[in-house]
């Protein structure tokens, strides 16, 4: 069986669902597919199932050590190392969230031998083995490919433009070192950086004691004291510096000012409704009066000040016109005598009839008149 890994943004995934069987070392092989940022790295793979560790320096398609093919949970990590100008670039997988599981295989035959893992030093050496034989082909294959070119076996026709080559910032990490890596191609760079993180101040705080208190962003702080503060002055000793300061040097006087002036005079002009002020200086400035109202509409009404129409006046007038020609009374009584008209004294109608009252009988003088007589 082949165990067929792959490494994206720093984690291991393993493809498909199915899970190994104990001892089958020998048989079971692995693979990784890394992302580009493992470019040009020396990879190293960890094995852990237990207690049971292995390493291994990744080339290809490997034998899963025998010794972690036992029944239980195989985490795999990738370490990668890059050499730098003076430092070593360092890359390192997380730890995988969903192991491999390994089931229990049925028991073999006893005397099947120990299947023998090979430690990290030899197989380093059979990698540089196998990297100097390469090397040696390589030299070889130049060589020849250099006698080709001196012979113009390589010129011929001319081929199209090639591309424009593209970079693009990936983006930036904290980190412990600086480092750079391309994530793309060599003609289509994708660049990551990764910075390790500065120490910054976080905030600055005025004792008000002549020091500033630092806090920086790893959480450390300094007292700083300002060059030659010891304590505040007080506020008397603040004053008194001060008024020997201004009795030492007194302040310059400057030119004098414009001289002002006032106000002698306020007259009002009814012609054009202003006021008029007379200045000191002789002379004057009018300024807009009171707003006076023009019609009454203008003026407020309450139970004092009212306005009335010409049809009350006429009624009113009227009412007085008849009150002076009604009979006079003093006291609810009339002063005068009342007496109905003669003519309008119709028999048989209900109205207001003369009387007479006298000592003897008398006879009544009008159509209507009734005549008493009293003894």
């Amino acid at each position: 069986m082949k165990l067929e890994l792959f490494v994206r943004d720093r984690r291991v995934r393993k493809k498909g669902i199915e899970p190994l069987v104990a001892d089958t070392a020998q048989v079971d092989t692995f693979t990784i597919d890394f992302d580009a940022e493992w470019t040009g790295m020396v990879k190293v793979v960890v094995f852990q199932n237990g207690d049971s560790t292995a390493q291994l320096l990744y080339t290809g398609e490997t034998q899963i050590p025998a010794n972690v093919l036992a029944p239980g949970e195989l985490y795999v990590a990738c370490h990668g190392y890059k050499k730098l100008e003076d430092s070593m670039a360092v890359l390192r997988t997380v730890a995988m969230v969903r192991p491999i599981p390994v089931l229990l295989s049925e028991p073999g035959v006893t005397t099947d031998p120990t299947v023998y893992t090979p430690t990290m030093l030899e197989q380093m050496l059979t990698a540089v083995q196998a990297a100097q034989e390469a090397a040696s082909t390589v030299r070889q294959l130049c060589a020849q490919l250099q006698a080709d070119l001196e012979a113009g076996r390589f010129n011929g026709p001319q081929g199209i433009p090639g591309k424009n080559a593209t970079l693009e910032i990936d983006g930036a990490e904290e980190g412990g070192q600086p480092a750079v890596y391309n994530l793309g191609t060599a003609q289509n760079a994708r660049l990551r950086f990764v910075l390790p993180r500065g120490v910054g101040i976080r905030a600055l705080e005025d004792n008000w004691d002549g020091t500033w208190r630092l806090t920086y962003s790893d959480g450390t702080e300094q007292i700083l004291r300002a060059p030659g503060v010891t304590d505040l002055p007080s506020e008397e000793m603040l004053a008194e510096a001060v008024a020997a300061y201004l009795t030492e040097h007194p302040p310059a006087q400057g030119e004098p000012g414009e001289a002002g002036r006032s106000v002698t005079a306020i007259t009002f002009l009814p012609e054009t409704n202003q006021w008029r002020y007379t200045f000191s200086d002789g002379t004057q400035s009018d300024v807009p009066g009171p707003t006076l109202p023009t019609a009454l509409s203008q003026l407020s009404e309450d139970s004092s000040h009212r306005t009335v129409t010409d049809t009350e006046k006429s009624g009113w007038n009227t009412a007085k016109t008849q009150a002076a020609a009604a009979m006079p009374k003093a006291g609810g009584a009339f002063t005068g005598t009342v007496s109905a008209a003669a003519a309008a004294q119709t028999p048989g109608t209900a109205l207001l009839r003369n009387s007479r009252l006298s000592a003897s009988e008398v006879t009544p003088g009008s159509n209507g008149e009734i005549c008493w007589q009293y003894e």
